[in-house]
């Protein structure tokens, strides 16, 4: 069997919803890390799927290491912190919970309640209530985080969620930026640091490094970004976020399979590239979805329908 076909033969046997995965997943890859090689794609879906496996079973209830003593120190009055959905990233919040630090942290609505009920098991309900869940959507979400920041609690957000963002809508506008990610750009969220600017709160990026969780000594990379002189909130939000994603960007081409965001960054952050990245060649995929057959431009996202024969003889395999 030929090396195209053993390929094609790993996609057949994807059922409707990790079929219509895999091709996003892939057009995801291509534009941020510039890998069109399917079955280098194929090996990074394997190895994210797999990790999502091990984040699932991680226990929680292990001894989890100190925060390093300058972000223990640096976390002595109210902070914004800037993580990504990257390694470990749950560990993140229940480690400062766990240093005696209190936390608010928008999310998504549809897991408000799931989230509560899990910091619940692990924390148990006393050190749970130091952490306070907000709805992201909120339109007066600047205004309780303030709140909670003049209650001593710490900001954390992930740059990457989309929750509250409308990107479609919102991609030409001041509400989202446009930032480098390895070999592509994103839109990302500047809201949250133009909040920190103008709340005069210290900020800092944490990223988990990507070692396991149970292992003695700091496993979380700590940024720090104080605003520069006579720098306006606009300049100041635009070059942090910047720095950040370039951060990331390292985690990233060295370990692409620990970014959880690659199944639905899509949804939210609209990846580009450029225009040389893609060729006729590498530019489409093709999925099934319901019983019929699609093919996927992977630059802009857009799908077609076909017939059976069409999609069989594009993909040059029998179904």
């Amino acid at each position: 069997m030929s090396k195209s076909r053993s390929k094609d033969a790993y996609r057949s046997h994807l059922d409707d919803r990790d079929s219509l995965e895999f091709a996003l997943f892939s057009a995801n890859i291509q534009h941020i890390l510039n890998v069109s090689s399917l079955s280098r794609i194929t090996g990074i879906y394997e190895r994210t799927k797999t990790f999502q496996k091990i984040q699932a079973n991680w226990n929680p209830n292990n001894v989890l290491d100190k925060l390093s003593i300058q972000l223990y120190n640096s976390l002595s009055k109210p902070t914004f912190i800037a993580t990504f959905h990257f390694g470990f990233y749950r560990s993140l919040v229940l480690k400062i919970v766990n240093d005696g630090y209190k936390v608010c942290i928008p999310v998504a609505k549809q897991i408000l309640d799931s989230q509560r009920i899990y910091y619940k098991a692990i924390l148990g309900v006393t050190r749970a209530k130091n952490i306070v869940l907000l709805d992201a959507e909120d339109p007066y979400l600047f205004f309780k985080v303030a709140k909670y920041s003049k209650l001593g609690y710490h900001t954390l957000c992930y740059l990457d969620g989309g929750s509250g963002v409308k990107t479609k809508y919102l991609k030409s506008s001041k509400s989202l930026l446009r930032v480098p990610l390895a070999h592509g750009f994103i839109f990302s969220k500047a809201a949250f640091l133009k909040f920190a600017y103008m709340a005069n709160l210290p900020v800092v990026l944490c990223i988990h490094s990507a070692e396991s969780c149970d292992r003695e000594g700091d496993n979380v990379v700590a940024n720090y970004y104080p605003v520069l002189s006579n720098e306006s909130s606009d300049a100041y939000s635009r070059r942090v976020l910047t720095e950040m994603y370039l951060k990331l960007s390292d985690f990233l081409i060295k370990n692409p399979e620990m970014w959880e965001c690659w199944f639905y960054l899509h949804q939210s952050c609209l990846p580009e590239s450029s225009m040389s990245n893609w060729t006729v060649e590498n530019r489409y995929t093709s999925f099934v979805l319901k019983g019929s057959y699609f093919i996927l431009d992977k630059k802009n996202y857009q799908s077609i329908g076909v017939s059976k024969e069409k999609f069989e003889k594009l993909c040059n395999r029998k179904i």
